[in-house]
This record gives C-alpha cells, sequence and structure tokens, in this order.
C-alpha cells in the first residue's frame, strides 16, 4: 500500500518559538541534529499527535509530541532523565519544516473505506506476518508488551517459583 498523499495538513500549529519556550534553549539546540534525517523515521500524524522512531545514540526510541492548544506534551523512550528530550524537540521541528515527510493516519483510514471486505482481511494478514505485535490489538493477551511492572512481576514470580 503506497503512502497516502495528504489532503490537508492537520490542526497541529507549531512553531520553533514554542518548542524553544517548553524546552529551554539547550535542549532546542541539541535536537537539530535530527531534523529532516534519515535517523528520524516512520514519521506519523495522527489528530494532534506526532509520532516517529528515531535512531539515537543508545537504539531505536519511540517518540511522540501531543500538541493541545497551547501545550507540549513529549514522550519518548530514550534514556534521558529531563521532560522534554532532543529527539521530541527533533520531531516537532521537522513537522515544522516538512509536514507533507508524514504519513497522516486520517487520510489512510478515508483510504481504508473504499477497500472491500476481503481486501481489509488481506492487509491484516499482512500485517500480522510482518509484525506479530499487531495480535494485542485483538486482545490477545500474549501479544501485549510488557510494561515495567508487569515485566518486573514476572521475573519476580519466575524467581520465586525456582526457589520452590
Amino acid at each position: 500500500m503506497q503512502k497516502p498523499q495528504s489532503e490537508k495538513i492537520t490542526k497541529i500549529h507549531l512553531t520553533k518559538e514554542k518548542l524553544r519556550e517548553v524546552c529551554g534553549e539547550q535542549i532546542f539546540s541539541r535536537g537539530f541534529e535530527y531534523v529532516c534525517s534519515k535517523d528520524l523515521r516512520k514519521r506519523v500524524v495522527f489528530k494532534n499527535s506526532l509520532f516517529a522512531e528515531v535512531r539515537g545514540n543508545y537504539g531505536v526510541y519511540k517518540t511522540q509530541l501531543l500538541v493541545a492548544g497551547d501545550k507540549i506534551y513529549p514522550s519518548c523512550t530514550c534514556p534521558a532523565e529531563m521532560y522534554f528530550c532532543k529527539h521530541a524537540v527533533a520531531l516537532g521541528l521537522t513537522w515544522i519544516k516538512e509536514p507533507q515527510s508524514f504519513l497522516n493516519v486520517e487520510d489512510l483510514l478515508k483510504s481504508l473505506k473504499s477497500k472491500t471486505k476481503a481486501e481489509l482481511i488481506d492487509i491484516i494478514r499482512q500485517m500480522v506476518v510482518k509484525s506479530q505485535n499487531v495480535l494485542s490489538v485483538f486482545g490477545i493477551k500474549e501479544f501485549e508488551d510488557y510494561n515495567d511492572e508487569e515485566e518486573e512481576e514476572y521475573f519476580d514470580d519466575e524467581d520465586n517459583e525456582m526457589e520452590r
């Protein structure tokens, strides 16, 4: 399936000034390292959120920005301990510079409406074969991601079982 061409750019209104204001000059300037780079990939926009994967110094991070009016809420799986990291800044700056480089999920969903049931089932089949973790959206527990607490509990239970 080809990337749908965005009919309209979403309602995310973000400026460099606003990003700089919320994250501070030091973090803001570090974000330029990844702006519009091949290390910031799988760019997606859905309603008022931006998503991407960023290949960073210690792995690949899932990065998100939620823009709600004047507020910007970042999320990133990188090891940075500050609220706003350079990956979130880069995501925002890339949106400002190249919004057309983001796949618009709303446009994708519209394009799926014209598909037949058989075509949709085939798309789901392809998704499962390519990435089994999508099975979690069907409520199949074995394919849900562990969060840190669940993972700790799982390993704690395993350790306790070994001691018995």
